[in-house]
This record gives C-alpha cells, sequence and structure tokens, in this order.
C-alpha cells in the first residue's frame, strides 16, 4: 500500500519549484511493524518509525522504509 501511495503521487507530477534535488514533489515514508507488548510505548513506536523514515530518506528518498529490530 505505502508503494502504491509513493507511486501515486509521483504520477500527479506536482512541481516543486523549491528543491535542489526533484523536478516533482516526491514522499518518503517510514513504517515500523511490530507486535505490541506491554513494555513498548508510543514514543518508541514513533522513534522507531523515525527511524525508518531517515533511513529511507538516506538511501534515496521517494521511497518507504521498515523498521526492522537488527536492521538500524
Amino acid at each position: 500500500m505505502a508503494n502504491v501511495l509513493i507511486k501515486n503521487i509521483e504520477s500527479l507530477e506536482v512541481e516543486n519549484k523549491l528543491s535542489s534535488c526533484s523536478r516533482f514533489v516526491t514522499i518518503s515514508l517510514g513504517l515500523v511493524n511490530y507486535i505490541p507488548s506491554p513494555e513498548n510505548t508510543a514514543e518508541e513506536l514513533i522513534n522507531f518509525a523515525d527511524k525508518a523514515l531517515y533511513h529511507a530518506k538516506k538511501t534515496g528518498k521517494n521511497k518507504c522504509d521498515i523498521y526492522e529490530l537488527d536492521k538500524f
């Protein structure tokens, strides 16, 4: 579903005149998928998603990365 969203936004070809790296608006997504437990907090979930987002941006932008505990 995330890749469909990325492709749909890409296909709109919305000009991004202020960008120095891309002519059109793109998105990067950071997702996390894990089984919640009493030890996990909302703050941890947001932190994991944030790590995935920055990894997506660092490794090419306009993509989706999913947080995996042993990946980062």
